[in-house]
Formats: C-alpha cells, sequence, structure tokens
C-alpha cells in the first residue's frame, strides 16, 4: 500500500491534463452556432388578439408578448422625445408666423378676438380634416377599387383659410396656410404629397378671395379653387411618374369636388364667425344697405 501511493503520487506529479475549459472559446463557439440558426417570426396584425381571458398562454403566445412588451418599453422614451420636437416645432412655427403677421392683425382694433378666432380657425381645420380621412376610409371599404389616398383629395383643406382671408384679411391667410399646411402634414402620415396639395390650395384661396361682396363669391371661389386643385393634382402626378394612371382622372374629380365643397362649407360657416366673433365683412355690410330691407320700405 506504501509503495501503491508512493507511486500514484509520483504520476499525479508528471500528469498534466490535455484538455482545459476556455470562456472565449466556448462563447465563439456558442455564436458560431447562434448565426447558423434562421430566426423565427411570428406576423402579429393590426389590432389582433394574442390571448384571450382565461385561454392558457402557449409558449408562441409567451414569446409575442414578450417581444411586444420589449418592442414597447424600447419606443416608449423615443416617442416621447417625438412628441417633445413636434411640439417644439409647432410652437416655433406659430410664433414665427405671428411675429411676422402682427402687424397684419394690430390692423384690427380687437387683436385678442383676431387671436381667438385664428386658434378656432386652426381648430376647425383639423377637424374638417379628420372627419373628411375617416369618411374617406369608409367610402374606400365600399368601393376599394380605387386607393383610399383619392378620396383624400375630395376633403376641403382651405376652408380656414377662406375664413381667414374674408374675416380678417388676406395676409394673415398666407401664413395660415402655411401653419395648417403644416400640421396636416402629421394627419396624413407626413406624406409630402398632402401638405402640398393643401398648401397651394390654401395659397389660391388667399389670393382669390379678396373683397367678397355677395355670397355667392364664395361657390365662385370653390369653383376656382376645384379647378386649381385639379392642376395641383395633375403637377403632382407628373412629379411622380403616374401620369398615366387611370386614377388620375378620379383624383382630379374628387380635388375639383373638394374645392366646390370648401365654397359652400366656408359660405354657411362665415356667418357663424361672423356673429360669434362680432365681425363686420363687406358683404354684411352690402346686404345691410340692401333698399329691398324692410327698414329701408318703410323709409320709402
Amino acid at each position: 500500500n506504501h509503495f501503491r501511493q508512493i507511486l500514484f503520487s509520483f504520476i499525479k506529479k508528471i500528469t498534466r491534463p490535455n484538455l482545459m475549459y476556455s470562456k472565449a472559446a466556448t462563447e465563439h463557439f456558442k455564436d458560431e452556432i447562434l448565426q447558423g440558426v434562421d430566426p423565427v417570426f411570428f406576423k402579429v396584425q393590426k389590432n389582433e388578439v394574442i390571448v384571450r381571458e382565461g385561454e392558457k398562454i402557449s409558449i408562441t403566445d409567451l414569446d409575442k408578448l414578450d417581444a411586444l412588451y420589449k418592442r414597447s418599453r424600447n419606443t416608449y422614451f423615443s416617442q416621447l422625445l417625438v412628441s417633445l420636437g413636434m411640439f417644439l416645432m409647432i410652437f416655433s412655427l406659430t410664433f414665427s408666423l405671428y411675429y411676422l403677421s402682427r402687424e397684419w392683425i394690430k390692423k384690427h382694433d380687437n387683436t385678442v378676438i383676431d387671436m381667438l378666432f385664428l386658434a378656432s380657425a386652426v381648430l376647425l381645420q383639423i377637424l374638417i380634416i379628420g372627419s373628411g380621412i375617416f369618411i374617406s376610409a369608409a367610402v374606400h371599404r365600399a368601393f376599394p377599387s380605387s386607393p383610399i389616398e383619392t378620396y383624400f383629395y375630395a376633403i376641403p383643406f382651405a376652408v380656414s383659410s377662406m375664413l381667414v382671408a374674408v374675416l380678417i384679411n388676406r395676409n394673415t391667410s398666407f401664413s395660415f396656410s402655411i401653419l395648417t399646411s403644416f400640421l396636416i402634414s402629421f394627419l396624413f402620415a407626413n406624406k409630402l404629397e398632402m401638405s402640398l396639395f393643401s398648401l397651394f390650395g390654401n395659397i389660391a384661396v388667399a389670393a382669390h378671395v379678396v373683397q367678397c361682396r355677395k355670397r355667392s363669391a364664395f361657390f365662385r371661389a370653390g369653383f376656382f379653387i376645384g379647378i386649381v386643385n385639379a392642376f395641383i393634382i395633375l403637377v403632382l402626378s407628373l412629379l411622380s411618374g403616374n401620369l398615366f394612371d387611370l386614377d388620375i382622372v378620379i383624383k382630379m374629380l374628387m380635388g375639383f369636388s373638394g374645392g366646390v365643397i370648401t365654397g359652400f362649407l366656408a359660405a354657411g360657416i362665415t356667418p357663424l364667425f361672423e356673429a360669434f366673433f362680432n365681425y363686420t365683412t363687406d358683404i354684411k355690410l352690402f346686404e345691410l344697405a340692401n333698399l329691398n330691407q324692410p327698414i329701408f320700405q318703410r323709409m320709402i
């Protein structure tokens, strides 16, 4: 036994391991294996219910929920930064346009009333466009032969700009058009063609609606805006290379109808803003000066 222990001790000292653990080599080997594995994707539709109440959660459902949680957690901070950037950009643009337009607004006695009216006009335009998007989606579901963008051109983009041009002045309407066209880009997921379409249509309104003396001027302006809209759609189709698209005629008809709708809406809304904000327009003065008024008939 003593000889065995001496022999074992001697062999233990001269024996060296020929296989040792290497952490770096192990990790490298793991990476090579992972790179050779094809990723597995699960397609999740918008508004899809992953797990209903009371159902058992499978491994696949757990992977989907885990991926959704990681995605929402990672994008929350970035969405917060984007929202902050949008707010600062809108605030800067609004302040810059107000700084440029303050001399035109100061020509009126009620500057505070004018600012309240402009804020109301912005909200009104956003409401009209939001409703138009909703109606366009409904029409597209009923008539899916044309893309939904075709029906967007029938939205009356220039109603508020026409109101500003009539109730305040044309220069203020130009600045207002720039602001509303910028805001519209957020409603249409930053589609540049819709912003350009709205901008040129609003500028056409501000340039055309000058010294309106009859309510019929709104309808003539709507007809003019419809022609301008159709021309803008044609130009945008040329720039995008889709001139020979079959939907171009439908888009132009939609744009023309959007201009006509703009005139009708502005003619109906203007008296409400005149009464609420106590504006006196040339149209109202000419209506009051009409000799067919009952009070003038009594005097005659």
